[in-house]
C-alpha cells in the first residue's frame, strides 16, 4: 500500500481509501507478493525468489503456480524456478538483462542451477562456464545440460584428486584452461545434435518417398 499512499501524497489528498486487514505475518506476507506480482511486471529473479520463499514456508508448487498464473510457470516447474535464487548475482542479472533475452533464457538459468546443486558447483565455477561457455556460443538448454552432465563429475574428481591445483591457483588460471576444453566439446554436442537432426529429416524423406 506505500505505492499508493505516495500517490496520494503527490495528488495532496487529504483521505485515502483503504482496507485493513487482521491477519497473521505469514498471510501478510503473502497478501504482499500477490500484490507486488499484480501491480507490475516482476523480472525472472524476482520469480524465482518468490517461489523460493514460499517453498521454504511449506506451500506446494501446485498452489503456488495457481497463486500466480501471470508468472506462466507450471506446478511441475515451480521448484526448478526457484533454483534460480541460488545463482551467483551476475549470472542473475544477466539473466534480467533484456538485452540477454535471446542467449540466456529461463531454461538456460534452470539447466545451469540444477547441475549447480546436483554437482555441488562453486559459485566462481558457475560463474566461469556461463562466461566462458555459455557467453561464447548458442546452446541450446538442453546443450548445456549435457555439456554439465558430461564435465561437472570430471571437474569434481579432478578437485578431489588434487586440491592443491585448485585452491592454490587464482580464479583465472584455475578455470581458463578447462573451461576452455569444456566450450570445445559443447560445440562438439551441439554439432552432434545438427547432424542427428538431419539425419532424421532425410530418414522421414525416404519413409514419405517409399
Amino acid at each position: 500500500g506505500h505505492h499508493r499512499l505516495e500517490a496520494a501524497k503527490r495528488l495532496r489528498l487529504q483521505r485515502m481509501p483503504v482496507r485493513v486487514l487482521n491477519v497473521m505475518p505469514e498471510e501478510a506476507i503473502r497478501l504482499a507478493e500477490e500484490a507486488n506480482l499484480a501491480g507490475k511486471p516482476l523480472t525472472t529473479t524476482e520469480i524465482a525468489g518468490l517461489f523460493d520463499r514460499r517453498l521454504r514456508r511449506g506451500e506446494t508448487e501446485s498452489a503456488i503456480a495457481q497463486a500466480f498464473p501471470g508468472a506462466g510457470v507450471k506446478a511441475n516447474q515451480v521448484e526448478d524456478f526457484a533454483r534460480i535464487t541460488y545463482l551467483p548475482q551476475t549470472v542473475r542479472e544477466a539473466l534480467d538483462d533484456p538485452a540477454m533475452a535471446r542467449a540466456f533464457t529461463p531454461a538456460h538459468a534452470i539447466e545451469l542451477a540444477k547441475a549447480q546443486q546436483k554437482y555441488s558447483m562453486p559459485a566462481d565455477e558457475v560463474q566461469a562456464f556461463f562466461n566462458n561457455v555459455m557467453m561464447k556460443g548458442e546452446y541450446t538448454p538442453s546443450q548445456v545440460r549435457r555439456t554439465l552432465d558430461n564435465f561437472a563429475p570430471a571437474i569434481q574428481t579432478q578437485q578431489a584428486r588434487q586440491p592443491d591445483l585448485f585452491g592454490g591457483l587464482d580464479f583465472s588460471a584455475r578455470y581458463t584452461g578447462i573451461m576452455a576444453q569444456i566450450k570445445s566439446a559443447a560445440d562438439d554436442i551441439k554439432s552432434l545434435e545438427a547432424v542427428r537432426g538431419q539425419l532424421v529429416r532425410i530418414q522421414n524423406f525416404v519413409k514419405r518417398g517409399i
